[in-house]
């Protein structure tokens, strides 16, 4: 499927540094060194609100210390480590589930005071290495065990192409146990990163961008997505409807994973006469999507679209001609959700906007309760495809002489002490291994009747356990 290039992903260009009104108190848990990289984005991200100078408050939970050198000091961002874990976790999900269980008494006293007064708190983990992925489950137990039910999202990136079998594997595993909870409905919503749309569209715009400042943007860009859409629905409303705070974070709290979209056009090509010159554009946005594609829009249990432009410019095109064939599309794609407002609002382009992009008409669209992105399938079939190419790769030439080669050989005298011959058998690393030891099966069962505040993750097996 061919992505259309985003307008808005290398830089923000609304709410950047502005005093602007933000609808929920977030809060951040970042797990590993992909989590506390993008949670240290949201870290830096300031209002210009002198009494809420950094809105969000955010905890980083890593194994390998020597991460922590690369992301820097924030007064909003505490850095906690996992004891006994310094040098990593190696890609091992099980080391790093381990690793978190055996320190989460020590956690809890911090980001309980790191969280205190957060509305939501998101925990953010890129799915295949070791820290975050084996983290994300006992990270939601605690918060959970904490109060937080019903108030944790998840913001999980998905690995690229080419970052291999295991990082796959490791992420797909993990993936059976949060699709079980969301399934069940005793896990909020989930936000899904594809590193591979992002990769693909950072490269189209800027195939000459070094690799660190890629992870850099995009990382801001994703931190940017979501504090934009908490943003614009704490800005002035212009007409009678309003996506306020109560309603963006019943979205959030829906089981199921959101889709955030956002069509950027310019206040002089919207013609209400020319419905296409709005219409079109609106629809590629939704299609595509921000952070990830590839969604059954029609699986949505909760929509909404929100439009912020300047006043001069609201005047013109917010008609009742203009709202109604937003809403008309808006119910197209989700037909059976149980709310689906377009709210239409009015921003300070002196506070809101860069001034090179005030005359832009922002058309923000989230729908929550959706089922698995197409990214998840071909995550799966992907990994099909990588067993079967190491299941059938040939043995080099020389290995398959040297296998078949027969040598008969008569010493002279008897040759003792070999250390070829008569051994015992070392423990392989290769063969008969203990599966048992899964971090995804075996867990206690959660009874549907349990306290709120009780794990939602219930008794499973990997899938790639024998």
């Amino acid at each position: 499927m061919e992505i259309k290039p985003a307008d808005s992903a290398v830089e923000p260009i609304l709410f950047d540094e502005e005093e602007v009104k933000l609808s929920l108190k977030f809060g951040f848990l970042g797990l590993g060194m992909g989590g506390c990289s993008i949670a240290a984005e949201f870290a830096k991200i300031r209002t210009g609100t002198k009494n809420n100078l950094y809105p969000y408050s955010v905890g980083l939970v890593n194994t390998n210390m020597g991460d922590f050198a690369k992301i820097p000091s924030l007064s909003n961002a505490t850095e906690l480590k996992l004891s006994g874990y310094e040098k990593g976790a190696g890609r091992n999900v099980i080391l790093g589930e381990q690793a978190f269980v055996e320190n989460v008494d020590n956690l809890r006293p911090s980001i309980e005071r790191i969280f205190q007064d957060r509305e939501f708190v998101w925990i953010i983990s890129g799915l295949g290495g070791g820290t975050g992925t084996g983290g994300v489950i006992p990270a939601v137990e605690m918060m959970y065990e904490m109060g937080f039910a019903g108030r944790v999202g998840l913001i999980l990136t998905l690995p690229r192409n080419k970052e291999g079998r295991q990082v796959i594997e490791n992420a797909l595993a993990r993936l059976q146990l949060i699709i079980q909870a969301v399934e069940s409905k005793q896990l909020g919503s989930v936000l899904f990163v594809d590193n591979e749309m992002l990769f693909q569209r950072f490269l189209h715009e800027d195939p000459n961008m070094s690799e660190e400042d890629y992870l850099v943007k995009s990382n801001r860009f994703i931190a940017q997505t979501l504090h934009r859409m908490n943003a614009v629905s704490a800005s002035a409303p212009y007409g009678a409807f309003h996506f306020d705070s109560s309603e963006f974070l019943k979205m959030l709290s829906t089981p199921g994973v959101l889709s955030i979209s956002c069509a950027e056009i310019g206040s002089n090509s919207i013609d209400l006469e020319r419905i296409d010159s709005y219409v079109t554009p609106f629809e590629e946005s939704i299609q595509s999507g921000l952070l990830s594609t590839g969604y059954d829009l029609a699986t949505a249990e909760r929509a909404a679209t929100s439009i912020i432009t300047r006043k001069q410019v609201a005047d013109r095109i917010y008609k009742l001609s203009f709202t109604n064939q937003i809403e008309s599309i808006l119910d197209s794609y989700a037909p059976t959700a149980t709310e689906k407002p377009v709210s239409t609002y009015v921003a300070d382009v002196k506070k809101t906007f860069n001034q090179d992009k005030s005359h832009v008409v922002y058309m923000f669209s989230i729908f929550g309760g959706l089922d698995w992105p197409q990214r998840v399938s071909e995550l799966y079939d992907l990994r099909e495809e990588l067993l079967q190419a190491e299941r059938t790769r040939k043995k080099s030439d020389v290995f398959a002489k040297i296998s078949n080669m027969q040598i008969e050989t008569q010493p002279e005298k008897p040759i003792t002490g070999s250390p070829f011959g008569n051994r015992t058998a070392a423990p392989s690393p290769f063969g008969n291994r203990d599966t048992s030891a899964s971090p995804f099966g075996n867990r206690t069962e959660t009874n549907s009747n349990n306290d709120d505040n009780e794990s939602p993750f219930k008794k499973t097996r990997s899938p790639y356990s024998s």
